[in-house]
């Protein structure tokens, strides 16, 4: 649910295990908030929409359907 054009992480730096701009990424649109706001609020406020599982189900389709070849 990352957006690059915010300056977020690129895949191919995390591929190459250059987390630098994960950090700064974390840094700046998260963690500054500390508890300022809500878990909802923050994810609405970084994303620009409510937090959506289907992300994460998608992402463990892949990553699992892959390692033992399920067909989904």
């Amino acid at each position: 649910q990352l957006r690059r054009a915010d300056g977020g992480p690129r895949q191919a730096e995390i591929a190459q295990g250059n987390f630098v701009s994960v950090k700064r990424w974390l840094n700046e649109k998260i963690h500054r908030h500390g508890k300022r706001y809500s878990t909802v609020e923050l994810v609405r406020k970084v994303t620009d929409e409510a937090l959506d599982p289907d992300y994460f189900v998608r992402y463990l389709q892949v990553k699992y359907g892959e390692i033992y070849r399920l067909v989904l």
